[in-house]
């Protein structure tokens, strides 16, 4: 039963996902097509600050608008995807199902989470360094990439380069706690795109060492 409902929110929710990224792609593409294409990020107003006559102003920031409440969206929606994932993976059994409420003075049981790849390090004002990456941060997920499938990290590789301007889920693990080496996973939203650096992230991956399975606490 539980996990009847999950698997139609679970369909709803992965229909929504693809709406989302079909506007996504549209208006990013809308933005940065044409030659006198504005960006995403690019300034509305000239170089004596004025605002640019060769753009239409209201329309530019209402889509960008829309965009970034998309990616909101879509962010919100892949976090909960990822949480229904474990209800159909690992489903309870009649013996083991109980409706009475779980006693929320115990502590909860930690998280296992296997690193594929590590940040070696992070450019400043980078797409990477928007979306929160730190140096020493290790991916366990990358969009559709995990330690299962990353190919020796050519998966990142392939998954940046079909996401240009549009957002990618990633989940990483970063140190809470440098004294008890506790860590805390994160979920992050990364969008691929053109800046001022090199590259279309502005960060360095490496393979990460830790390929054991980790517990994560709270």
């Amino acid at each position: 039963m539980a996990e009847g409902n999950a698997l139609k929110e679970l369909d709803a929710l992965r229909a929504k996902k693809t709406e989302l990224e079909d506007e996504i792609a549209s208006i990013t593409k809308e933005l940065t097509s044409g030659p006198m294409a504005v960006g995403i990020k690019g300034p509305l107003v000239d170089s004596e600050g004025f605002p640019r006559a060769d753009i239409d102003i209201y329309t530019v920031r209402h889509q960008r608008h829309r965009l970034a409440t998309l990616q909101t969206d879509h962010l919100s929606t892949m976090r909960r995807i990822e949480t229904l994932l474990p209800i159909l993976l690992h489903p309870q059994t009649p013996n083991t199902f109980s409706e009475k409420p779980a006693n929320t003075s115990r502590a909860l049981p930690k998280t296992r989470a296997k690193p594929f790849a590590s940040i070696q390090s992070v450019e400043q004002k980078s797409p990477a360094a928007s979306a929160g990456l730190e140096p020493n941060d290790l991916i366990v997920r990358f969009g559709s990439a995990d330690a299962s499938n990353h190919r020796n990290l050519a998966a990142i590789r392939d998954i940046v380069s079909h996401h240009l301007n549009q957002p990618i889920a990633i989940e990483i693990l970063r140190h809470s706690n440098t004294e008890t080496e506790s860590l805390k996973l994160i979920h992050l939203e990364l969008i691929p795109q053109r800046w001022s650096g090199n590259g279309t992230l502005g960060c360095q991956f490496a393979a990460s060492s830790n390929s054991h399975i980790l517990s994560v606490g709270n």
